[in-house]
């Protein structure tokens, strides 16, 4: 006997028992969810096993244990017997056995009450005495500890209040011995703040001061050496912490030497300065720092560190190499200049002093004379100037007046004893303070008031008295006073009552009592089991989803009625997880051994379980009322189970059981097998190649091959009355011809007639099925469907999958993908110059549009067909212009290239990656049918091919440069569309239009520069000054193309005019110039041309500076145009036609003819006898030359100057005889008459 692994729901309303034997329940070991654990039964065996085993019958020994048990606890000596065995030779025997064990189980009970009772009767009285004693025993030592511990801590607190109170005691002497000398202290000194504060208060309220507003300039003359300055600086900063207690004081910084701030100039090796000056920005006026503040305090005292004379100290001498280094501003002490610092920073601030300090080690010697800073007594004149103190108390009364009362500080130094140093005042320190008394602006000036006088090291206390001369009324320094406390004496401690301790007690022992003993045995009891068992109808064979078989299970009750009875079915799961079958519970029923149905005495239930470690799902018959079923009765559990439609060939395998009490039997395995359905599907080319997951072209031939899966349903249990396939295609993208073929696995054809077909051609759905299927058994048949991808089907992927049909079955089939790509050429309308976006815009006669054409072949790599044919076709516009095929280019570039813009693909074949393929194409021009843009004629670009494929890689960017020349001047829009062609496929791109204008320039005949009157056409007298008046073509405006070159040439009558290179050009339009300026309409621009003149040919030509500014996106967006203004003088008779060519980008555009006569000259009539006539016979006036205009000489008429023609005459050039107005070319030459 095995114990098997197998869990199963039950109902907690009845117990397990083993069939004819007594049991315990099991219940009370279960889980909350009622899922049985294998651990739980007594036993669980297979019915083989049953079949020739004996059980052991549980004997209910638990009234024989419990009185051993209890005489363990009781403390008695246990000991135990052999087990008896008894065996019956049937169930009927059971209970006489049972009861014989039961009466021999009481008779031991019985003794060993008795010895337990004897014993607990001894020990208690033991126990009785002892617990007597302990208890007294305890309540004595604990009173003793008590009264132990209570002394210790009553001394322990004692000694430490007496400690602490004698501490105190000493403490509150000493306190009270200073403490009234402290507070007669407080109130004198309390008295005399009291006072101050209400005199400070009072001038506050009087007006008599304010917060001082000092401005402080520092002498950074030569005098003040490195430590010295280092001193004064740190001097200064003393004073502004001790200022900064004044509430509302605020302070600027100034510095000056031989000027006002101190900058750096280089002495060089002498007294005169090199090189430039360098601000020091530590050294310029600061700014008002209210150093009240802690901020304003910090950035006061960081101005100061950044004072620096920056210069090493001066030498003794006067001069050599020595000298280089010396700050050439710090030779000289200039009061002036210091002073008019702070007056100058009042005026542009805004800023009023209070107070303006002068700190000075040395007497005024250098003041400004004439705005020159520096005029000064010789260097050895160190007593200072009169004439420099002059200056410097013209700007103190100034401040005086103004309000700022300045305070002179007179520093001494180390030098006052050293005579033999020029540059320190030593000699007449009484000088010197003369001239600090005078710049106080006091006539008996106090010292400590009016001015001070100080020590460098003592220097901070004078700058604060000077600072705080004006405002010392309101200005309280001390802290007031703190009142002292009082002390009180301590009181002395109270001390706690020390307990008394009693005798320590003695711990009792316990008496022993011996305990008694006793011996007992337990009895087995076997006996034979019914055994369960399944029958599966048609067990073994093939079961096609949709069919359904029949089990049974039956077992039989035992001799005695059970508490629970189970009948139930195991239905495995499959590896993966999966119920391989349904179970209508409505069929589920349960017959006696008679065949009498008798389910209503069942409860029939479907739950989850576990059998031998498989998962499954249990069909479960629990009898209502176990105890009444009838004694030694078969019941049989019928269950039916239908196969699933999941299209998987399941192993359908399960298991009986049957479960009593706490008895758990099973059967074998029962096994059916569903047949292997396996439908294939894929999608094939036009060679039968496959080509799922692949890319194909509209109008490729594309075939779904379905495979019909047979071979594997023979030994059915039912037979096969359907058999064939339906399939949903995708009806946008894919066509069917209606035409299939069938073939089986051996490779024979088999007749379409041997099924029907059904297509739904607007749904896309098509059923195939077999007119005999019992016939098709025993082999797989492939069917394949003919059609084609869509002409018209767009990009995108589209998917196919089939159903095979089998009886009842649907078993699909794997999807197969295809996907139509994205083939998204690109047209580009861009400047052959810089590669521009120029669609949309205006071009004429000379421009060459480049169109670049995108062949997109980037999503046809991995295509369902060899791409055969791949390039471009183009449709311009011939009415236009041309292109040269010769001139077309390829570029291939890699497939993530950016071409989103017309710029960016301009771009693209300028890169790294790009190269050149243009000789793997072949570029013909020629009509192409269905080409309209002009006419038939059209650009083809194609890849040339190798083999029936194409030479050059898909998965690129192939981009096409077809340079457009405009060869037509004339109105018009030129359009452009290109298509690519792949295989017989065919996407158009956008079409791009350019606008044409016609361009023609002008040609008339004026006297004067600017004439609206035309002279075209009429006489001209001889000897007469006019202009030929060339306009220029107007270039259209929002213009695509640059103006790469521009000029006209005219070539005129040598022997009826003289022109000698005078000429003005005058704008047509307003226009941008370099500097982003706008030139107005008619502005004289012949700067922007130059002139070529020779053999009666002139050429004016634009510069390139004029050709950029045309060329300008801010000139391409309006109408530019020049007219040349060419000076000529009328030498001959007769008829003059003049006509010039313009020369625009290459093309060559003629003017209109312009027509003037001038008629021969009056001969005068000569008298017979004339007598001599008093007058000059007049000469022939000469024309204008162009002498001088290269060698700076002047222009002639006649022998005067020009410019005396035009203020004499005022033919030429009247009205224009600015400055530069015209031009004159040397050089012409005559044409031969």
């Amino acid at each position: 006997m095995s114990r098997a692994s197998f869990k199963v729901v039950a109902s907690k309303s009845g117990a397990l028992v083993a069939t004819g034997l007594v049991a315990s329940s099991i219940f009370a070991s279960m889980p909350a969810s009622n899922a049985v654990d294998t651990g739980s039964f007594g036993s669980v065996i297979s019915a083989s096993e049953a079949e020739s085993t004996t059980r052991e019958v549980p004997v209910d020994n638990s009234a024989l244990l419990a009185a051993v048990a209890a005489a363990k606890d009781a403390g008695l000596n246990i000991s135990e017997t052999q087990v008896k065995t008894i065996t019956t030779g049937s169930t009927a025997e059971v209970q006489a056995a049972l009861d014989t064990i039961t009466a021999d189980s009481e008779a031991k009970i019985a003794e060993i009450t008795a010895k337990i009772a004897q014993y607990k009767e001894e020990t208690a009285a033991a126990d009785a005495k002892y617990e007597a004693e302990l208890a007294q025993y305890q309540k004595d030592d604990a009173a003793y500890r008590d009264a132990v511990a209570a002394k210790a801590e009553a001394e322990k607190i004692n000694a430490e209040r007496q400690a602490a109170y004698e501490g105190q005691l000493a403490q509150y002497k000493a306190e009270a011995a200073s403490y009234e000398s402290a507070l007669a202290q407080f109130k004198t000194d309390k008295a005399a703040y009291d006072a101050k504060v209400a005199a400070a208060k009072a001038a506050i309220e009087a007006g008599e001061c304010a917060p001082p507003r000092v401005a402080m300039t520092f002498d950074l003359s030569r005098s003040f050496d490195a430590s010295e300055t280092a001193t004064m600086k740190d001097q200064a900063k003393q004073m502004v912490e001790r200022l900064s207690k004044v509430d509302g004081a605020e302070v600027s910084f100034f510095t000056f030497a031989r000027d006002s701030a101190v900058n750096f100039q280089d002495t060089g090796s002498g007294e005169v300065p090199v090189g430039p000056i360098t601000t020091i920005a530590g050294n310029q006026p600061s700014a008002v720092f209210n150093i009240g503040t802690d901020a304003g305090k910090a950035a006061a005292l960081a101005w100061i560190d950044g004072i620096d004379k920056h210069s090493k100290d001066a030498p003794v001498g006067t001069s050599g190499d020595e000298w280089n280094g010396v700050n050439f501003q710090t030779l000289g002490t200039n009061w002036e200049a210091a002073l008019a610092a702070i007056e100058k920073h009042q005026a542009d601030t805004g800023v009023k002093y209070d107070t303006a300090l002068l700190l000075t080690d040395g007497a005024p010697n250098t003041y400004t004379v004439d705005g020159q800073v520096g005029i000064h007594s010789p260097l050895n004149a160190s007593n200072g100037s009169d004439e420099a103190f002059n200056a410097a108390k013209a700007v103190a009364d100034r401040l005086e007046a103004s309000g700022t009362d300045v305070i002179p500080v007179m520093i001494r130094d180390e030098a006052v004893n050293n005579p033999s140093d020029p540059f320190h005042f030593s000699s007449d320190e009484a000088g010197m303070l003369g001239y600090i008394k005078g710049i106080s602006g006091v006539a008996s000036p106090t010292e400590g008031r009016d001015y001070f006088v100080g020590e460098m090291n003592t220097l901070s206390d004078s700058i604060y008295e000077a600072a705080t001369v004006a405002a010392e009324k309101c200005i309280v320094e001390d802290e007031p006073p703190v009142e002292p406390t009082k002390p009180t004496e301590p009181t002395p401690p109270t001390l706690e009552e020390v307990p008394s301790v009693p005798t320590k007690p003695t711990e009792p022992t316990r008496e022993s009592v011996e305990a008694p003993s006793v011996s007992y045995g337990l009895t087995k009891l076997f006996a034979p089991i019914p055994v369960v068992e399944k029958v599966a109808k048609d067990e073994g064979k093939k079961i096609i989803a949709g069919e359904t078989t029949t089990q049974t299970i039956s077992y039989a009750t035992g001799y005695q009625a059970p508490e629970s009875f189970i009948l139930g079915d195991h239905i495995y799961f499959t590896e993966d997880g999966r119920m391989p079958v349904s179970v209508n519970m409505n069929e589920v029923a349960v017959t006696d051994a008679e065949g009498n149905n008798v389910t209503d005495q069942f409860t029939i239930t479907s739950v989850d379980g576990v059998h031998n470690g498989k998962a499954g799902h249990q069909i479960l018959a629990t009898a209502k009322n176990p105890g009444h079923l009838k004694l030694n009765t078969t019941y049989t559990l019928h269950v039916n189970q239908t196969s699933l439609f999941d299209g998987i060939a399941d192993t359908l395998i399960d298991s009986g059981f049957a479960i009593v009490n706490d008895e758990l039997q099973f059967t074998q395995d029962k096994t059916y097998y569903e047949p292997k359905i396996n439908p294939d599907k894929t999608v094939v080319n036009s060679s039968g190649v496959e080509v799922d997951n692949t890319r194909v072209l509209p109008g490729a031939e594309l075939n779904y091959q379905l495979t019909l899966s047979a071979a594997d349903l023979a030994d059915t249990t039912s037979e096969v009355t359907k058999l064939g396939k339906y399939d949903n295609y995708d009806e946008t993208k894919w066509a069917p011809t209606g035409e299939f073929t069938v073939v089986d696995s051996e490779g024979n054809t088999v007749s379409s007639e041997a099924f029907t077909a059904e297509w739904n051609l607007e749904t896309g759905e098509v059923t195939i099925l077999a007119k005999n299927p019992a016939e098709l058994v025993g082999k797989d048949y492939r069917l394949t469907l003919l059609g084609h991808v869509k002409k018209d089907a767009t990009p995108g992927e589209f998917t196919n999958q089939a159903t095979q049909l089998t009886n009842e079955d649907k078993t699909l089939t794997k999807v197969v993908r295809n996907y139509v790509p994205v083939i998204a050429p690109s047209k580009v309308d861009t400047s052959a110059t810089d590669g521009s976006n120029i669609d949309g815009k205006t071009v004429t006669v000379g421009d060459v549009i480049s169109y670049k054409l995108v062949e997109d072949t980037t999503n046809l790599e991995n295509t369902a067909d060899t791409i055969k044919v791949s390039g471009m076709v183009d449709d311009f516009d011939e009415r236009y212009g041309q292109i040269d095929a010769s001139q077309v280019r390829v570029y291939q570039v890699p497939g993530d290239t950016d071409t989103s813009t017309p710029e960016k693909v301009s771009a693209a074949v300028k890169l790294a990656t790009a190269k050149e393929v243009t000789d793997s194409y072949t570029v013909t021009n020629g009509e192409v049918d269905g080409f309209t843009n002009g006419g038939a004629v059209g650009i083809s670009s194609m890849m040339k091919t190798d083999g029936g494929k194409v030479v050059l890689p898909m998965g690129y960017k192939y981009i096409h440069v077809l340079p457009y020349t405009v060869t037509a001047n004339a109105d018009g829009d030129i359009l452009n569309t290109a298509w690519q062609v792949t295989n017989e496929h065919r996407t158009q791109t956008d079409t791009v239009a350019n606008k044409l204008k016609e361009i023609n320039p002008t040609k008339d005949v004026v006297i004067n520069v600017g004439d609206k009157d035309s002279i075209d056409g009429t006489e001209i007298a001889l000897n007469t000054v006019f202009n030929y008046q060339l306009n220029s073509s107007t270039l259209p405006a929002d213009r695509a193309g640059l103006t790469e070159s521009w000029s006209i040439v005219d070539d005129w009558d040598e022997s009826k005019d003289a022109y000698e290179g005078n000429f003005k050009v005058l704008s047509q339009h307003s226009f941008v110039d370099a500097d982003g300026k706008t030139v107005a309409v008619g502005t004289d621009i012949t700067g922007y041309f130059t002139q070529k003149h020779e053999n009666g040919v002139v050429t004016y030509e634009a510069t390139d500076a004029f050709l950029a500014l045309m060329s300008s996106e801010a000139n391409r967006a309006t109408e530019q145009g020049f007219t040349v203004f060419m000076q000529a003088q009328r030498i001959g008779t007769g008829d003059v036609e003049n006509t010039f060519v313009e020369n625009y980008n290459g093309e060559k555009l003629t003017s209109n003819t312009v027509k003037t006569f001038t008629p021969e000259p009056v001969v005068p009539v000569i008298p017979e006898n004339p007598g001599t006539p008093d007058v000059t016979t007049p000469s022939t006036p000469a024309v204008v030359k162009g002498e001088g205009a290269k060698t700076g000489g002047e222009a002639r008429v006649a022998g005067m100057p020009v410019a005396g023609l035009l203020t004499a005459g005022g033919v030429l050039l009247a009205g224009f005889v600015g400055a530069g107005a015209w031009a004159l070319v040397a050089g012409a030459r005559k044409k031969n008459s």
